[in-house]
């Protein structure tokens, strides 16, 4: 088992993958989709999170097979903010 807090970017990172896609709304919003078109989707980067893992742990989060409660229970939300945010 790794060190507390050893974790933490992972997390983080998930988190911050899970929101991207709302951030990126509330920014067409804000500032017009002439500055973002409709397919803009922002790059999402952890520090202390390298590439590699950071593709696998969005594979893994956007596979359907993974349960919305394994991932509650990795990042700390509840179960209903995991679904509304998948």
């Amino acid at each position: 088992m790794p060190p507390p807090g050893r974790d933490e970017p992972c997390r983080e990172h998930v988190r911050r993958y899970l929101e991207a896609p709302f951030l990126a709304d509330l920014t067409r919003a804000r500032l017009g989709s002439e500055l973002f078109g409709e397919d803009f989707w922002p790059d999402v980067v952890t520090a202390g999170v390298p590439p590699s893992l950071s593709r696998a742990l969005e594979e893994w989060v956007t596979q359907e097979s993974t349960p919305d409660e394994e991932i509650a229970a990795f990042i700390g939300w509840p179960v209903p903010k995991v679904r509304e945010y998948r």
